[in-house]
């Protein structure tokens, strides 16, 4: 069985990584928006969006996205690739289960192709970039779309919606229009966020033109119910810690292959994304497929048969 998803933030890579699924975000333009609901209508959002399969293996991603794209695949050899892994040391969270995950694969792949510790261009602002695109319109987007009444004291409806519990909308999707107020750019801001993803393109793209990178996709395995959601969505801008592994591929509009590696502490499933430019899909599946291999991928659940 294979579910489709969009990725503006996640979306795909989130529940494959915490459900121990296989999920494939593709790149920017890569696969037609056309009928995605909600449109895309922000040009800047619209390039971090992704519309791609989860399933059970890299090969089933590989075969879907031949028959989705808007582009032909290029057959390629890891030989001419470097992969690299992200650097150890950064200042964001990633469990000791993850990084020993990480360490393995490291060991594996170092026995037949290049690999090096790194931290690709615009890493550690990709977060922040990320919020201010999503906040580019205060949310008014969203809000239009979701409430047929007015909805402009914003900051009441979701106080009675949390406290009485008895209204139609799910407080969750309140305090992030909420967020959405308050990470709004400025006129400014949004001219410095263009120039910035205008530089930023050349530099990620020359730096993934032979290179795959490695990277996490959430510091923990599955957390309880609403954990995930109180970490991204706070105004104490915790996303800064949490949200970098995921913003990155979303900003710089990257093609994203999610395969599960691994579990944690409490057995719930741990994933690694593999990540590249446009026109890369046969390596970033071509390294998937060795992963997968050697880590695992996905296991069916059997507790409930």
């Amino acid at each position: 069985m294979t579910i489709w998803g969009s990725d503006i933030g996640g979306s795909i890579r989130f529940p494959s990584h915490f459900n121990g699924v296989v999920g494939f975000k593709p790149g920017k333009f890569q696969v037609s928006s056309n009928g995605h609901f909600p449109a895309d209508t922000i040009p800047l959002q619209k390039r971090m969006s992704g519309m791609g399969p989860m399933g059970k293996s890299v090969r089933d991603m590989e075969l879907i996205y031949d028959i989705i794209t808007n582009t032909t695949t290029t057959e390629q050899s890891l030989d001419d690739f470097e992969i690299d892994i992200l650097s150890d040391g950064l200042n964001i969270p990633l469990s000791q289960k993850t990084k020993d995950m990480v360490g393995g694969i490291e060991s594996y792949l170092q026995k037949s192709v290049s690999v090096n510790r790194s931290t690709p261009p615009y890493f550690e602002n990709s977060a922040q970039l990320w919020q201010e695109i999503m906040s580019l319109d205060g949310g008014k987007s969203m809000e239009k779309l979701a409430f047929n009444t007015d909805r402009s004291n914003v900051l009441a409806a979701y106080a009675k919606e949390k406290l009485t519990r008895k209204t139609k909308v799910h407080p969750y999707l309140s305090w992030a229009l909420i967020g959405a107020k308050l990470f709004k750019p400025t006129a400014g801001r949004i001219k410095e966020i263009e120039d910035i993803i205008e530089q930023g393109d050349k530099e990620v793209a020359d730096y993934l033109m032979n290179r795959l990178l490695i990277l996490p996709v959430y510091h923990t395995g599955a957390p309880l119910h609403g954990k995930v959601f109180q970490e991204i969505f706070s105004i104490r801008k915790t996303f800064m810690q949490y949200m970098p592994y995921i913003a990155y591929a979303n900003v710089w509009g990257l093609p994203s292959l999610t395969i599960p590696a691994g579990t944690d502490e409490n057995n719930m499933p741990i994933a690694i994304q593999v990540v590249s430019m446009n026109g890369n899909e046969d390596a970033i599946f071509r390294l998937g497929k060795k992963v997968e291999w050697k880590f695992g991928g996905y296991n069916r659940c059997s507790s409930l048969d």
